[in-house]
């Protein structure tokens, strides 16, 4: 197997692939240890939203389904909507009316 990847996700997404073609011993030892330094490595720092009034999203902060010219991000809709509750959604920035906040497709928003 290849050295470590400092990137937590990524060691994770290496075990979970290695998990499902590995059935020997050895190996499933080895992936123990993976794990174990996975875990060990602390996670990166969070993201933080960057308000829209900053900087809007560019195309390497977005996903694009195949073939679509619009790419979507994370946008965070603040309080006034949907009876006084905020909430993240992934979509284009131009269907959006409501957005303060933005954070790129591969982020996980949290409130």
């Amino acid at each position: 197997m290849a050295d470590l990847s400092p990137d937590f996700r990524a060691l994770c997404a290496e075990l979970l692939d290695e998990l499902q073609y590995q059935t020997s011993y050895e190996t499933n030892a080895e992936l123990q240890d993976r794990a174990r330094a996975a875990l060990a490595t602390p996670p990166p720092e969070p993201l933080r939203p960057i308000p829209l009034s900053e900087r809007l999203p560019g195309p390497e902060d977005c996903l694009f389904n195949p073939g679509a010219t619009i790419g979507s991000c994370w946008i965070f809709n603040p309080i006034e909507g949907a009876g006084g509750i905020a909430w993240w959604s992934f979509e284009p920035l131009e269907w959006n009316e409501s957005g303060t906040h933005w954070l790129p497709a591969n982020a996980i928003p949290h409130a």
